[in-house]
């Protein structure tokens, strides 16, 4: 997926060990995304009003993860080797802004620049299904940490030149997380899935930060665990989902 891909098929550095290294196998086949799991954490919306008066909860929230890497990097491990594979965040908004997302991304399948763990080849229909599915069946902030997943997110917005609309919302942001000031850059720092108040002001301020959300945020999680995260999720959460 282009500058995506590059992304999020590396791992974090915290990720590899002295013993580890990335290693890129060259071109024996054309360097594509693989996605290997992904599920979707609901943030319901009278939850986050209780939090910040912020016009656009009137529906529930959503955040994207996604657990995929480049299928021409490979990282050593014990003994052997593996493809290099991370979780990230890919999308986050109410159900219509991530699935718009997803639709972008998808767009990546039909040149061959991605596609499902397993498959040969994966329509771009197929991969925003999958989606819509993980959206619908979309779990709590407390199962998927449960479930090993962790996720912090650091927003850096300019403060020169900033319309006042900006300043005052900036202004709101900051009384949230750890706020830090260096050259004219705010970075504050929130962790959603812990604190509902922490995503409230993710979800109404993010896009202060004008990066693409998967360079907000940093996701903590075993990306090499055989079981799906689906079914990592504690006994009453993946009762929800077979509902």
């Amino acid at each position: 997926m282009g500058q995506i891909s590059m992304k999020i098929s590396a791992l974090p550095g915290s990720v590899l060990s002295e013993n580890q290294q990335l290693t890129n196998k060259g071109i024996e086949t054309m360097s594509h995304r693989i996605v290997y799991d992904l599920i979707a954490v609901r943030f319901p919306a009278e939850i986050l009003r209780t939090h910040i008066d912020h016009h656009q909860f009137y529906a529930d929230c959503f955040m994207a993860f996604e657990l995929g890497g480049d299928n021409n990097l490979y990282i050593h491990r014990g003994t052997g080797e593996q493809r290099a594979r991370s979780w990230d965040v890919l999308a986050l908004g109410r159900d219509w802004e991530v699935m718009r997302q997803v639709v972008i991304y998808a767009a990546s399948c039909e040149g061959g620049g991605m596609r499902l763990s397993g498959a040969r080849h994966t329509q771009a229909e197929t991969y925003i299904r999958r989606y819509r599915q993980a959206v619908a069946d979309a779990t709590t902030s407390g199962a998927i940490e449960a479930a090993g997943i962790g996720c912090a997110v650091t927003l850096k917005i300019a403060t020169t030149d900033s319309p006042d609309w900006r300043a005052k919302d900036l202004a709101a942001l900051r009384t949230f997380g750890r706020a830090t000031e260096a050259d004219g850059i705010v970075s504050v720092e929130l962790s959603p899935l812990r604190d509902m108040a922490h995503a409230a002001a993710l979800f109404a301020w993010h896009h202060l930060d004008e990066r693409p959300v998967y360079n907000k945020m940093r996701v903590h999680g075993d990306g090499y665990e055989r079981t799906p995260i689906s079914k990592r999720l504690p006994a009453a959460a993946q009762r929800a989902l077979a509902v």
